[in-house]
């Protein structure tokens, strides 16, 4: 380890000082991002995103079952087709 510490700048996985903490992070301890740490995202708050990007820029579930059944289908090799 270089540059091992414990101030407010330090990895909270490995103790780093690195340049791009969220980098770093990303790499080292995924799981400790503020993002990660907040819990899965509410419903609510799902809708809003959705909203505020459009909802045509959006899949919805059964569009992304439904094209990956597609996908399944044009396999040709039905050993393949089987293990997807």
């Amino acid at each position: 380890r270089r540059d091992a510490g414990t101030g407010p700048e330090a990895c909270p996985g490995c103790g780093l000082h690195a340049p791009d903490m969220r980098k770093h992070m990303k790499r080292c301890c995924p799981e400790k991002l503020p993002e990660k740490l907040v819990g899965p995202m509410s419903e609510e708050r799902e809708a809003e995103r959705r909203t505020a990007a459009g909802d045509e820029s959006w899949i919805s579930e059964e569009e992304v079952f439904e094209a990956a059944m597609r996908s399944v289908d044009a396999i040709e090799d039905p050993f393949l087709r089987r293990v997807l």
